[in-house]
This record gives structure tokens, sequence and C-alpha cells, in this order.
């Protein structure tokens, strides 16, 4: 069984009172969130069942009618949502966030770190350079914006922090330490952690 089958029961949603939504246990692949993709940017596509979905795109429109007074249909799909072409009725959300921001004030560039946490609530340094595999589980906290191209109107989701919940760490396709029998300890498992130490609850 798939990681996102597995958890697909458990994914739940809270609107925060900053504006931020949580959504918890959901299954995530193409996780940059300490190197940046090709474009700049940290982001993931995370996965939520049907009925979550729903409820997020009932939350993200209340915010675009609210933003742009408009109660038509977005230009742009909610939250970059789409349905997967697969018998599991599920869908996918993007979130990201530029790496660098430029100051308005100053014009100087701002490196800009996503907030990542271990399960049991430690906050993983930023010059710890994880790479985590697909259908990895997080807890996400995205806050949802409006966006305006092309002469469309959306609500996009910035990508703010991640939670570790049941993670694999990408290791690479060349296994050098095993060609040259060397012995590697493993690292503990971050999905060990204790179910009691929520830091966003």
């Amino acid at each position: 069984m798939s990681k996102t089958i597995e958890y697909l029961d458990k994914i739940e949603i809270f609107e925060k009172d900053n504006g931020a939504l949580l959504i918890k246990n959901t299954p995530c692949s193409w996780i940059f969130v300490r190197h940046p993709d090709d474009n700049g940017k940290y982001r993931i596509t995370f996965v939520v069942s049907e009925a979550v979905h729903k409820q997020i795109q009932d939350i993200l429109y209340k915010r675009f009618v609210e933003q742009f007074d408009d109660k038509t249909k977005p230009g742009w799909a909610l939250g970059s949502a789409k349905p997967l072409q697969d018998a599991s009725k599920t869908f996918a959300y993007s979130a990201k966030t530029s790496a660098v921001f430029t100051s308005l004030k100053t014009g100087e560039e701002i490196k800009n770190v996503i907030a990542l946490y271990k399960k049991d609530g430690e906050l993983i340094p930023e010059d710890e350079h994880i790479t985590y595999e697909n259908e990895s589980i997080f807890n996400v906290i995205v806050k949802p914006y409006s966006i305006t191209y092309k002469g469309k109107k959306g609500i996009m989701l910035n990508l703010q922090a991640l939670q570790e919940v049941d993670v694999s760490y990408y290791k690479g396709s060349n296994d050098y330490a095993a060609m040259f029998g060397i012995e590697q300890k493993k690292a503990d498992k971050s999905s060990q952690g204790s179910e009691q130490n929520m830091p966003w609850d």
C-alpha cells in the first residue's frame, strides 16, 4: 500500500487565526524546502482526499469573494488544484514561495527560509540540507494570497512551514558507501517522535 492511500483518511485541515491553513498528514511530492527549484522557489505538491479538497475549495472561494468582491468563477484554479488521474479521487495542490526576496526599501536581497520541524517539534537548522523522497508525509502550513495575472484572478498558496510526520530521505541513485564496503549508521527516523508534541496545535 502506498503512503498516499495509507494516509488519505487521516488528512485534516484547520483554519488559523492569522489566515493560514494547516493541513495535517498530507502526502507530499516534489519537495523543495532546503534547495530551491530551477525557478528559485521553495515548493511542494501535496495531495488531499476528495472531502478535504471540497473543504479547501470552500475556504479559498470565500477568500476569493472577500478579496475581489466577485462571485464569479475564478480565472485560475484555486490553490492550483487539479484532480489526479487515478481511482483514489485525490487532488494535488501546489504551494510555493521565493527563496530570495528583494527589499523595496534598500534593494538588497533577503534570504527566505522555510520553517522545517521534526515530528517531536525540534526545529531543523536551516543549514541542514535534507532531500525527501516523494510521498513523504508532512503537516503543512500554507497561507492563501490573491493574484491577478494575464487578466485572470485567483487565490494561490504561499508555503510557510512543514513538520515531518512519516518521511523518507532521498540518498541519491549512487550508494558509494556500499560500493566501498562501508557500513553506514542509519539516522533515527523522525517518524518515531512523540505524537503528543505538535508545535502547531
